[in-house]
């Protein structure tokens, strides 16, 4: 009897965390297990549209042969910035539930990096979002990833990236930061307001 109730509990505990609006984590684990499935994750039944993306690892960049990508993250900031990005979304379009999830770790070709998942009652919100959601985490999250190559070079030649889109995004933030700030401190921005 006391294993009937703590599987019960664990499985409403489970659909509960389903049924939340907003789901963003990051995980080691694959994503192509059940539990990280964003479609089953943003499903509602009074929604008639759910759009799903899938990032993965493909098997060449720039002529070379990628065998693997390895993720890392500032994981406090980019769980908070995915958070974030969910109230950019709902207050973007009328959707039901986003899923974002973000792989770290090594990812094999043709394994999810990145799974996002949106709901919506008609199909052109949620398609959208999607879309807007997959190029907004590339510029706000601090994510970051190792392409691994083959051939001779192999992991000699192994580089860490950042998504092009957040290099822009903090250059853009820098010079909005510099533009709103005083000329006295744009020109001589050591923070100190004191003048000698």
């Amino acid at each position: 009897k006391r294993k009937k109730k703590k599987k019960k509990k664990k499985e409403d505990k489970e659909e509960a965390a389903e049924r939340e609006e907003n789901v963003v984590y990051l995980t080691t684990e694959p994503l192509e297990k059940r539990e990280h499935d964003v479609r089953r994750l943003v499903v509602d039944p009074a929604c008639g549209g759910v759009a799903c993306f899938l990032g993965t690892t493909r098997d060449h960049f720039d002529g070379k042969t990628v065998t693997r990508l390895e993720y890392e993250a500032y994981e406090e900031l980019a769980v908070k910035q995915l958070r974030l990005l969910c109230a950019e979304i709902r207050g973007k379009w009328p959707v039901s539930r986003i899923a974002i999830i973000h792989r770290l770790g090594v990812v094999q070709v043709e394994e999810a990096s990145v799974a996002i998942g949106v709901s919506s009652v008609h199909r052109k919100e949620c398609l959208e979002a999607v879309h807007y959601a997959i190029n907004r985490l590339k510029a706000i999250a601090p994510i970051w990833k190792k392409e691994h190559y083959g051939g001779a070079a192999g992991d000699v030649d192994a580089k860490w990236k950042q998504n092009a889109e957040f290099c822009k995004e903090s250059i853009v933030a820098e010079d909005r930061r510099r533009v709103a700030a005083p000329p006295s401190r744009a020109a001589d921005d050591d923070g100190d307001d004191t003048k000698e």
